[in-house]
């Protein structure tokens, strides 16, 4: 809900009837988001349900997994709202090109003061949530009484829960019956807003760490480059593909200037809704 507000340049989308689908389609990603943090804790459970051992390692485990990882989620969630604002594009791998100028990231945070305000709730959420999940997981499951709850179990019934566990985490994780999830599952409409509104930032950054591009040998791809275009004698000193070509023709003097604009996204265009008259 905040994240469609805030980046609502133009207002009215709360309220659509457009707008709930995504809301839906949020709920489907967070859940698969949930379901890979929870994976390893629903196995190590299982072991120490079925060995009736390492109960202290175990749950200790699980509670510092839950205390960096959901916290951790938050984290990104919040941070990826103001990102959004100014990329418009949700969290991705793209993001930590910037680590390399951490003046750049600080000056661009601290000079805006809503920046700064995300900061600090994003960092105020990671502490309290972390906070609050240790304390409950050293109540209800480091200081548990394993001895007589394993008493109380049975393997059969051990497996039968954890059977419907490991169905419903895994379930989540692929997040769609017919296929695994993947982010052009939510798109809906024709707003791009809405359409990215959807997606968690969590799920768009490590699934973004997976579509990289090979890239061929440089060698290779000059020796082609030279195969399709004929150069026979490169100009080495200048290019591996530059080359002197003679026409016999006399050279036309036309005026050509070209504009490249950096950063005009089609959001600042009147022909895509934007009232600033740019």
């Amino acid at each position: 809900m905040v994240f469609l507000i805030y980046n609502d340049s133009n207002g009215g989308i709360i309220g659509s009837a457009l707008t709930w689908p995504c809301f839906k389609i949020g709920f489907i990603f967070d859940s698969v988001v949930q379901a890979y943090i929870a994976a390893i804790p629903v196995l190590l459970f299982l072991i120490m349900y079925l060995i009736k051992k390492f109960a202290t390692s175990f749950t200790t485990f699980t509670v510092i997994w839950y205390a960096v990882f959901s916290p951790l989620a938050f984290f990104i969630g919040v941070a990826d709202i103001p990102y959004f604002r100014f990329f418009h594009n949700r969290l991705s791998d793209a993001a930590l090109q910037w680590m390399g100028t951490p003046s750049i990231v600080i000056d661009m945070i601290v000079s805006n003061p809503i920046n700064l305000i995300f900061l600090i709730l994003a960092i105020g959420g990671f502490s309290l949530i972390s906070i609050l999940i240790y304390r409950f997981g050293r109540k209800y499951l480091i200081r548990n009484e394993w001895e007589t709850e394993f008493s109380q179990f049975k393997t059969g019934k051990t497996l039968i829960v954890f059977l419907i566990s490991g169905f419903i985490c895994f379930a989540g994780m692929r997040g769609k019956v017919t296929h695994p999830i993947r982010p052009g599952d939510a798109f809906y409409c024709n707003d791009p807003l809405l359409n990215q509104a959807g997606l968690n930032p969590v799920y768009t950054l490590l699934k973004s760490f997976s579509y990289k591009v090979n890239l061929m040998d440089d060698a290779l791809a000059i020796e082609n480059t030279q195969s399709f275009l004929s150069i026979e004698n490169p100009m080495t000193n200048h290019s591996p593909v530059a080359r002197i070509t003679t026409t016999g023709k006399k050279t036309q003097q036309h005026n050509v200037v070209i504009v490249l604009m950096e950063g005009m996204s089609a959001s600042f265009m009147g022909s895509f809704g934007n009232r600033e008259g740019l």
